[in-house]
C-alpha cells in the first residue's frame, strides 16, 4: 500500500480495464505517497486524460513522449486511439492503431481498437475479421467475443455467432444480452422452438426486459400472430421509450388487426 510505483501499476491496470474512476483514484494516491510531481505520473495522468476522451489536451504531449519512450510508445498509441474513438474521430484513430500494427503486427489491444474503429465507421466486415483474429490470438478475451457477436448478427451470419454465443452463456451466466442474441441466431436458422425457450427463460428471471420482449413479439409478427405480438411489443416500448424498433414494431402488429 506504500509503493507509488505499484499504484502507477494499478491504475494503468484500471484503465485498460476501463475503470476509469479506479484509475484516477490509484494516481491520486500515488501522488500522495511521492510527495511531489514525477514524470511518471505525468505520463500516467495523461494517458488516462487522452483514454478518458480529454484529446486536446495532452495528444502534443503524449506524441512527445512516444519519441521519448519508444519502450512504452504503444502505451501512447492505445490511449490516444481510446480517446480519438471516444469523441468519434476515427481517421485519428486508425491512424494511431495502424501506426502501432505497423511496430506490433499481432498485437490483440491494437487488433482489438482497429475492430472498433471500422465497426464505428460501418464496417462491419472487416471490424469481424479483426475481431476474428484477435481471438485466433487470445481466446481469453470475451469482451472481444461479444463484440463478434453483435457484428455477425449485422452481418446475418448466425451460424457462426451460435458457438460464440453459447460460450458466452457459460461464461457470463448473468448477462441477459447473450441469450437474446443467441434467440434470434436461433430463430433465424428455424430453431424456433430453442428461441422461445430462451426468451422466456430470460423474461422468467427479467420480467420487464425491453430486449427480450421485442424479440419474443417480433417473433410472434413474423409467425402471423399479431395480437400476441402486440401484447409483447406494448411491454417492450414501455420498457424501451426510446427504441425505435421496438415502436415500428408495435405499429405493425397493431396495423395488422386492423
Amino acid at each position: 500500500p506504500k509503493s507509488a510505483g505499484v499504484r502507477i501499476s494499478a491504475s494503468r491496470a484500471a484503465r485498460q480495464a476501463g475503470d476509469l474512476d479506479d484509475a484516477a483514484e490509484q494516481l491520486l494516491l500515488a501522488r500522495r505517497l511521492v510527495g511531489e510531481p514525477t514524470d511518471d505520473l505525468a505520463f500516467e495522468w495523461a494517458l488516462l486524460q487522452a483514454s478518458a476522451g480529454h484529446v486536446r489536451e495532452v495528444e502534443s504531449y503524449l506524441q512527445s513522449q512516444a519519441e521519448r519512450r519508444p519502450a512504452e510508445s504503444h502505451l501512447v498509441w492505445e490511449a490516444l486511439a481510446e480517446g480519438y474513438l471516444r469523441t468519434f474521430r476515427t481517421v485519428d484513430a486508425m491512424s494511431c492503431v495502424e501506426h502501432w500494427l505497423g511496430a506490433s503486427p499481432e498485437n490483440v489491444r491494437a487488433l482489438e481498437l482497429r475492430g472498433q474503429i471500422y465497426i464505428l465507421g460501418r464496417g462491419v466486415k472487416r471490424g469481424s475479421d479483426d475481431f476474428r483474429r484477435t481471438l485466433e490470438l487470445d481466446p481469453t478475451r470475451d469482451d472481444t467475443r461479444g463484440r463478434l457477436t453483435r457484428a455477425l448478427l449485422d452481418l446475418g451470419a448466425y451460424g457462426e455467432a451460435v458457438p460464440h454465443l453459447e460460450h458466452l452463456m457459460k461464461s457470463q451466466p448473468d448477462d441477459a444480452e447473450v441469450p437474446v442474441r443467441l434467440a434470434r441466431c436461433f430463430n433465424m436458422l428455424d430453431r424456433k422452438r430453442e428461441a422461445q425457450q430462451l426468451l422466456r427463460s430470460v423474461l422468467d428471471r427479467h420480467p420487464e426486459h425491453g430486449f427480450a420482449l421485442r424479440a419474443l413479439g417480433q417473433f410472434a409478427l413474423t409467425d402471423g400472430n399479431p395480437a400476441e405480438a402486440e401484447i409483447h411489443l406494448r411491454k417492450a416500448a414501455a420498457a424501451l421509450p426510446a427504441d425505435y424498433q421496438a415502436h415500428w414494431l408495435l405499429y405493425e402488429a397493431v396495423g395488422q388487426q386492423g
